[in-house]
């Protein structure tokens, strides 16, 4: 699956953030990071737990320096973030 220069894809940030995880798919994550689904809810498990994972790697994000879209996505490639110095 190709994605958009846009986009921003848990797997690969989780693979930065937390590279020992066996898995990194939402589940792995969300049991990673303690995030319970509690209730019935009409949404799979997984997409139930996807705004509490993505808040958790955001704030593991921030911990690392990274605090646009822009740095997410070089470190999403890299692992760190390289911000542009802007003239004028």
């Amino acid at each position: 699956m190709s994605h958009a220069k846009s986009d921003l894809c848990t797997v690969q940030l989780a693979r930065r953030v937390a590279p020992a995880l066996e898995g990194h798919n939402l589940d792995a994550l969300a049991d990673h990071f303690g995030i319970e689904i509690k209730g019935a809810i009409a949404l799979p498990v997984t997409r139930g737990r996807l705004p509490s994972v993505l808040l958790q790697l955001l704030d593991e994000l921030e911990i690392r320096g990274v605090q646009t879209l822009g740095d997410a996505r070089n470190f999403k490639l890299t692992g760190t973030y390289r911000r542009r110095s802007r003239m004028g």
